[in-house]
């Protein structure tokens, strides 16, 4: 039985490729081979992107948009003191009412890197209270990346 012919889009990742994602420029890199517009990288504060609760804002060390295709797709990176369930979270409801599709990169310190595809979707009907249509919700959709594993 012969194999489907790959994607344009698909490409072999080597162990090398994922080992080497050791600071933000080697995750800007990687972003890049893969076809992603690393050509609007800039440095982001905490206030930009409206992130205000006290916790999630202190947690972060530094935010970086890495990839931006047309404002539809972005890729930001959160360098934090301590990747946790509850940060993520944080940050899913901050992008939840953006328009555009997100994934996020948090990494405390590039040994571990938590892949973050924030995805969009409308609660089951019949769930919404009073005459309101249902708000949108966000899924944090999770791929962490053992760098040395």
């Amino acid at each position: 039985m012969s194999r489907p012919p790959p994607h344009t889009f698909d490409r072999d990742l080597a162990r090398q490729d994922l080992q080497s994602l050791g600071d933000a420029d080697a995750v800007a890199s990687f972003f890049a081979a893969l076809g992603y517009d690393t050509n609007a990288r800039t440095i982001q504060t905490a206030g930009n992107l409206g992130i205000t609760a006290d916790g999630a804002a202190r947690a972060i060390r530094k935010i970086e948009l890495l990839a931006d295709h047309d404002g539809a797709f972005q890729v930001y990176l959160f360098e934090v003191a301590s990747v946790t369930v509850a940060l993520t979270r944080a940050l899913a409801r901050v992008f939840r009412n953006r328009t555009g599709n997100y994934l996020l990169a948090l990494t405390s310190d590039y040994q571990q890197i938590d892949f973050v595809l924030l995805e969009r979707f409308l609660p089951p009907s019949g769930r919404s209270a009073g005459p309101a249509p249902p708000q949108v919700g966000i899924r944090p959709r999770i791929l962490t990346l053992e760098r040395r594993n």
